[in-house]
């Protein structure tokens, strides 16, 4: 997906958010989602340490992979991984526009039956370092069989 597409689709799931019509003008048809959250991600101490390693230029390896899980822990600045990952993938797209990191990632429709109440983006396939995790109240019911798109974007940016 272009980074003009995304944006677009994000503003197409705003505009479902707010109970408007929604149309999907890549695949003409209205776009009909399941369940649209907005949540802030918490970016964890191992994302802030990575961060910093790249930005110093002590590693290459930047965040790639996207996960979901069925943990229902609050978010935690020590969280090192899900508290009950179910499936990992590789992020389909990831653009910067600013102060603003955009993750997107589609799950496959094998992705187990459950309630995900979890998200997180990673650098590796397995285990590897977390950038962020965020918890979902209620959770979101997924059916084997239905593909789930996620997308999550990071602002971090404060004043002291």
């Amino acid at each position: 997906m272009q980074e003009q597409h995304f944006d677009s689709f994000n503003e197409r799931l705003d505009r479902f958010l707010n109970d408007q019509t929604s149309y999907d003008d890549l695949h003409h048809r209205r776009l009909e989602p399941i369940d649209v959250r907005r949540k802030h991600d918490l970016v964890v101490t191992t994302g802030m340490q990575r961060i910093a390693k790249l930005v110093t230029g002590k590693t290459t390896t930047s965040f790639t992979h996207m996960a979901c899980g069925t943990g229902t822990n609050a978010e935690s600045s020590g969280d090192t991984s899900l508290q009950s990952e179910t499936q990992r993938i590789t992020c389909t797209d990831r653009f910067d526009s600013g102060t603003s990191i955009k993750f997107a990632g589609l799950f496959p429709s094998s992705t187990p039956t459950g309630q995900i109440s979890e998200f997180g983006i990673f650098d590796l396939a397995s285990a590897g370092n977390m950038l962020v995790r965020t918890v979902f109240t209620p959770a979101i019911g997924h059916v084997q069989n239905s593909t789930v798109f996620a997308l999550t974007q990071i602002i971090a940016q404060s004043a002291s």
